[in-house]
């Protein structure tokens, strides 16, 4: 019994940490996301409007402290709990989740461990093992991770995710007025920053230089 049954364990084990795996890639794509989305928005206010140092230092912190809350929720806690430091799911936590996908084995595998539970406090164990040696073997040739299709889950977010960075990447290369500068005056939020003008203006005139108390003509375009 104790070999069978820890086999179970032991795929069970495997598929928790295949869930947390699959919580941090997703959970990375999600931060990433959702970060540019409010990059780009406050870029784009910033260039219409020019805030001020206030609101533009409101804006810092308010990115920093979402950015960082949203992080911590979506990446760190799971990598914690991948790694064993925090608790992770239960065991009939997991059994219910992979039921979804293997759904012949579902009352099998919470039958399982109930008996197993069963068997730890029980004096008369023989009629407990033979059960539980019997529902091993019935559910031994499955692999429960397989349950979690990382690729597939987050195929979606991959997608977006990419669009988003391409999109973000470019934007600072070609159009750095609309979105770099911006983000600049929001990064350096203490310090004041002249109000661009709409529109460029060029001197037009070669020689700048004029004969004392003569009119001088400047030309702009």
């Amino acid at each position: 019994m104790k070999r069978n049954n820890n086999s179970i364990k032991q795929k069970i084990n495997q598929f928790i940490r295949k869930y947390y795996l699959n919580q941090i890639i997703s959970g990375f794509l999600i931060f990433t996301l959702l970060t540019i989305i409010l990059l780009f928005i406050i870029a784009v206010f910033e260039y219409f409007y020019s805030f001020n140092t206030q609101i533009r230092t409101i804006l810092f912190y308010s990115l920093i402290s979402y950015a960082t809350v949203l992080f911590v929720y979506k990446v760190f806690i799971p990598t914690f709990k991948f790694s064993g430091v925090f608790s992770t799911i239960s065991y009939h936590h997991a059994a219910k989740i992979i039921g979804k996908h293997f759904k012949e084995i579902s009352d099998k595998l919470l039958n399982l461990l109930q008996l197993e539970e069963k068997a730890r406090n029980h004096k008369d164990k023989a009629l407990l093992i033979d059960s539980i040696n019997q529902k091993s073997k019935e559910i031994s040739t499955y692999s429960f991770s397989d349950a979690i299709d990382i690729i597939k889950n987050n195929r979606k977010l991959i997608r977006y995710s990419s669009i988003f960075s391409l999109l973000f990447v470019l934007s600072l290369v070609f159009v750095p007025n609309l979105f770099s500068k911006p983000l600049q005056r929001v990064i350096n939020h203490n310090k004041e920053f002249i109000k661009p003008l709409p529109y460029n203006i060029t001197i037009e005139n070669q020689n700048l230089e004029v004969p004392q108390n003569e009119d001088f003509n400047l030309v702009l375009s």
